[in-house]
């Protein structure tokens, strides 16, 4: 019996090929090839007569269980003899192999809520066999929080299986995105061979933009029409870097009193700024700051202060008699 020339896969049909010959001297009669597939005792050829030196051919066909490495089929052929009850019998066993296509694929995908930068982000995923053989010793990892973390594994995917996971770590400080790629791999339980699937995710992070502004009066009040010098200071009191800091005062013109191109979570810079104080009792001024955080947020935010002014009340009198003397009452 002769194995298909073409490849035959799990739960495919495999048909194969034989023939049966009388190799004596002497014509057997009730000829028959009984095969063990797909059930015992399966005819697949008979013949009334066959001649010495006669081939009969024959074909059969049977479905590969799924998951199957190889496929044997035993053929037993029987005959009589034409001259005597004699009963000559003859068996072979054919082994076919199997082709396997081993596959795996893995997915990935971000949480369904965001998660916060610096805070515990969980991706969530899949791995699922999908070839047509089971897969052993199959293992995910990922590059967070660095490479090769495991995640799931070692397990047996059968054809078709899925199985879940996830995979959890920090968030980076001070970022917009976090990215995560994770890699499946298994071994064909017939060849061993080695077969791998990735898959990456971005997610956006939660970031809290936030600038904080102070102001203060100078510690010697100015006098009216005197410069009037005060001091203040703009900090990043969220998550995230901020970038194009602008600080502007509305008395002190259109030039900024301070500028930054970037301050990062938790720094501070000072500033002062100055203008002429007013003939009044007190002079108020408002900052505004504005920035935009690394990820695209614009913030702004505003403080003012009031400052008294040093003045300096006084009254002068003056008196002068008349050029003629009054005379008595």
């Amino acid at each position: 019996a002769l194995c298909p020339a073409t490849p035959v896969v799990p739960g495919g049909l495999l048909t194969y090929s034989g023939s049966v010959s009388n190799a004596g001297n002497i014509t057997l009669i009730n000829v028959a090839v009984l095969s063990d597939r797909p059930a015992p005792n399966t005819i697949v050829f008979t013949a009334a007569t066959l001649a010495p030196g006669a081939v009969g051919v024959f074909t059969g066909s049977s479905t590969v269980p799924a998951n199957a490495c190889a496929l044997t089929t035993t053929f037993s052929a029987t005959g009589q003899d034409l001259c005597s009850p004699a009963t000559v019998t003859n068996t072979l066993a054919t082994t076919c192999t199997v082709t396997t296509v081993p596959a795996i694929t893995v997915t990935l995908a971000c949480p369904a809520g965001s998660a916060i930068t610096g805070g515990l982000i969980t991706y969530s995923g899949t791995v699922s066999n999908a070839g047509n053989v089971t897969l052993n010793n199959v293992f995910v990892v990922n590059n967070q929080p660095v490479a090769n973390t495991p995640v799931l594994g070692p397990l047996t995917l059968v054809p078709g299986a899925v199985s879940n996971f996830t995979a959890n770590f920090i968030a980076p400080n001070n970022a917009c995105t976090v990215s995560s790629t994770v890699s499946a791999s298994g071994n064909d339980n017939c060849t061993a061979i080695l077969v791998s699937h990735s898959a990456s995710a971005t997610c956006a992070l939660l970031t809290t933009p936030l600038l904080v502004l102070t102001q203060s009066c100078p510690l010697i009040p100015a006098i009216p029409g005197g410069l009037l010098t005060y001091s203040g200071s703009v900090s990043n009191a969220g998550n995230i870097t901020l970038t194009n800091v602008v600080v502007l005062n509305n008395l002190s013109g259109a030039t900024p009193v301070l500028t930054a191109a970037t301050l990062a979570p938790g720094a501070v810079s000072n500033y002062t700024g100055s203008y002429l104080a007013p003939t009044n009792c007190s002079s108020t001024s408002l900052s505004t700051g504005t920035a935009r955080s690394i990820c695209g947020i614009g913030v702004t935010n505003t403080v003012s202060s009031t400052c008294p002014i040093n003045t300096t009340p006084l009254l002068v009198l003056t008196q002068s008699c008349p050029l003629i003397p009054a005379i008595p009452g």
